[in-house]
């Protein structure tokens, strides 16, 4: 990561491998392997009390496939699968002195599954309010605003309270 500006950093990352069949399954005696890389860019930039964050992440991977017959489970190379996701997420710090009291939160988010044929959008609001220094209360909504043709939207809300020792 390298800082531009005072409270503006933009970073990245690649890494890329691969693991051998045995990994994914003990049982598996062949010599095929599973190659993986993830490729990313992310940024942060600080504005007094509010802060913005993003990140887009690039994956590609040649899976292995698997097909079973009685007892036997065969491996081959599957086809080479790429998907991207994205984020961008504002927060804003309430602080009462220096000790942050209340932390509301808002996030877009984009993901791709099925080499980029399927994709979501979602959306993410979140408030955390501090009852004590090592203690946090959030309540969290989170709902799909875009999926893929015949898929049903999903949303939750969530309710946590953190303890730190």
């Amino acid at each position: 990561a390298v800082e531009f500006m005072p409270g503006i950093h933009v970073g990245g990352f690649a890494v890329s491998g691969k693991a051998d069949s045995t990994l994914i399954n003990d049982a598996a005696t062949i010599k095929e392997e599973h190659k993986f890389s993830r490729t990313g860019l992310d940024f942060q930039a600080g504005f007094g009390n509010f802060l913005v964050y993003g990140v887009w992440l690039a994956a590609k991977d040649d899976p292995l496939k698997s097909s079973t017959s009685g007892t036997t489970t065969t491996y081959s190379k599957g086809s080479s699968e790429k998907n991207n996701g994205a984020y961008v997420e504002g927060v804003y710090i309430v602080k009462d002195g220096v000790r942050p009291v209340a932390v509301p939160l808002l996030r877009w988010e984009s993901y791709e599954e099925k080499n980029g044929a399927d994709k979501y959008n979602a959306v993410t609001a979140n408030v955390g309010y501090y009852v004590t220094s090592n203690s946090k209360a959030n309540i969290e909504y989170w709902a799909q605003t875009k999926v893929p043709s015949g898929k049903s939207k999903g949303n939750r809300t969530t309710l946590m309270y953190t303890i730190l020792f």
